[in-house]
């Protein structure tokens, strides 16, 4: 199976998940990598703040950045 990701906002993991959720309820999934928490369980710990990103399909891409206009987080 392949699967063509694209990233539509890199930001704080509270804001991330707020985008998520909302994408979710418009029907888009999403996929939330926070980078921080990735480095951690990877065994490189970080003592600075992380950035999270939200990915959404590339077919979904168009309907999740009008509803980030919408929200006004683009």
């Amino acid at each position: 199976m392949d699967f063509d990701y694209r990233s539509i906002f890199v930001g704080g993991s509270i804001e991330a998940q707020g985008i998520a959720n909302r994408l979710d309820t418009e029907g888009i999934k999403t996929l939330v990598k926070d980078h921080g928490d990735s480095a951690r369980l990877a065994g490189f710990a970080t003592a600075l703040p992380s950035e999270t990103e939200v990915f959404v399909s590339a077919s979904d891409v168009d309907r999740a950045k009008a509803i980030l206009n919408e929200i006004g987080q683009c």
